[in-house]
């Protein structure tokens, strides 16, 4: 027998790139001193009803792989006794060495007892289950997770009824297929999979993957909480629609960062920090269209409402094969270096790209592909074309009569696209480069603070939505 399970992961604060040093590339004989405007990126969300880790297991029940996965039968399995500071174990497939059980082998392990500062590792090669069945156990770690998963074809956390179970302490931390390092094969290496839906709620989740950190084959939803990942393939894919609400995903290493195929990319909050070496944000099939076909009355497919989301890619950094609607939030791009990517850009879509709201700031590399906001939208965009490419760290600064905003790029780059709530058709802006800069920032975006020694560079008057300048 087993009860329904409704984990929220143990809670774990983990500091992103907030209020980072930057080192910025200087121009010597600037005598400009810029005001930097404190940004506004809806980073609590704006979304009142989201789904929930519940709703997930609710979406998942009766889809799920295998109905025997989930029963056992305790008279067969192998025991492990707690105790304190060691643990006994009772059959074959698992060790015992001082604090730390490790589950080698697929296999029921009924856990009893209370571990006081130790854990479950399991690290199981071989192809078929690991039940870890919680009959009455309390295990703490002060270092690390509870329960551990480095390596597993399929594990099974079990309730058993009447029993009452914590795990305290640390991150859930998964890891598969070797590891970030290892190219994905033939077979499935995903970190946290879902039949339906995949949700995060809270807690903190570590994910060393070779295939997919988060994958579903319907739907992911985060709502809060920190999820870290590390993958040789897709960060975070979902088959249909991805939203994410609120928490902090930071994605250290990954091939494709987020990623959805026939459904919505919505960010409504949270801290979003993405590293990849192709696509940062890719919604690569249309959100209603099999094949990225445009029909009459498609919504917006890839959508930013709020949040905080920096984007370093090797190719495109926002990919979507539909339409990109931006209404709040802030976007931070540091795209593909001039050169190494020609038919790449630090924006791109297919259809429109209407932006209303929100705080977009793109470098990348100049070109077809440097593709900016489109002209119906009702908030201006300034895009700058530099005749040569600009050293990574160089910053770069706008200002209009009442508020400005700066960047220091952490590659070369050649583009470099704003658009800012304070910009209006006919006001005059001026570009300045270089400077030092007091003040925090997030992957280069600067959130208030002031540039010193800044350098002229031009001045234009936004005499329409979108605005070209050559410098």
């Amino acid at each position: 027998m087993y009860a329904s399970l409704r984990w929220i992961l143990p809670a774990l604060l983990l500091t992103l790139a907030a209020c980072d040093s930057i080192s910025t590339v200087d121009d010597d004989g600037g005598d400009a001193s810029i005001a930097l405007t404190a940004l506004t990126c809806d980073v609590d969300g704006v979304n009142a009803d989201p789904f929930t880790a519940a709703d997930a297991l609710a979406e998942n029940a009766a889809d799920h792989e295998v109905a025997t996965d989930y029963t056992y039968d305790a008279a067969t399995a192998t025991t492990v006794a707690l105790n304190g500071t060691s643990a006994t174990v009772t059959g074959s497939g698992a060790t015992a060495s001082g604090c730390i059980v490790t589950v080698s082998a697929p296999g029921t392990y009924v856990v009893s007892g209370t571990l006081s500062d130790g854990q479950i590792v399991v690290d199981s090669p071989d192809h078929g289950a690991v039940k870890l069945v919680l009959d009455g156990a309390t295990i703490t770690s002060s270092t690390d997770s509870g329960i551990r998963v480095d390596e597993g074809d399929k594990t099974v956390l079990i309730l058993a009824v009447g029993a009452t179970n914590a795990v305290t302490g640390g991150t859930l931390a998964l890891r598969s297929g070797g590891g970030a390092s290892v190219t994905p094969g033939d077979a499935s290496t995903k970190g946290f999979k879902a039949g339906v839906m995949a949700g995060v709620d809270d807690g903190a989740l570590a994910i060393d993957a070779s295939d997919d950190g988060v994958h579903s084959d319907g739907t992911v939803v985060v709502n809060g909480g920190t999820v870290e990942i590390a993958t040789a393939d897709a960060a975070v894919h979902s088959e249909l629609d991805l939203t994410i609400n609120g928490g902090e995903i930071l994605v250290t290493r990954s091939y494709e960062g987020i990623e959805a195929v026939l459904g919505d990319l919505v960010v409504n909050g949270g801290t979003v920090d993405v590293t990849a070496t192709d696509d940062g944000f890719n919604l690569s099939g249309d959100g209603d269209d099999p094949g990225g076909v445009e029909s009459e009355g498609d919504p917006y497919d890839m959508v930013f409402k709020g949040g905080r989301i920096t984007v370093a890619s090797g190719n495109d950094s926002i990919d979507s094969a539909g339409p990109i609607v931006m209404t709040g939030g802030c976007l931070a791009i540091d795209g593909p270096t001039p050169g190494t990517q020609p038919e790449q850009g630090a924006i791109d879509y297919n259809g429109d790209f209407e932006i209303t709201g929100g705080v977009l700031v793109a470098a990348g590399a100049a070109g077809r592909m440097a593709q900016t906001p489109s002209a119906y939208s009702s908030q201006p965009t300034v895009a700058v074309t530099f005749s040569s490419s600009q050293a990574a760290g160089t910053v770069i600064s706008l200002q209009d009569s009442g508020s400005a905003l700066a960047m220091a790029p952490g590659k070369a780059f050649q583009s470099f696209v704003v658009s800012a709530p304070w910009l209006s058709t006919g006001d005059t802006v001026t570009l300045y480069r270089g400077g030092t800069v007091s003040g925090g920032s997030t992957s280069g975006l600067f959130d208030g603070g002031t540039v010193s020694r800044a350098t002229l560079l031009e001045s234009a008057t936004l005499s329409s939505i979108i605005t070209a300048i050559t410098s």
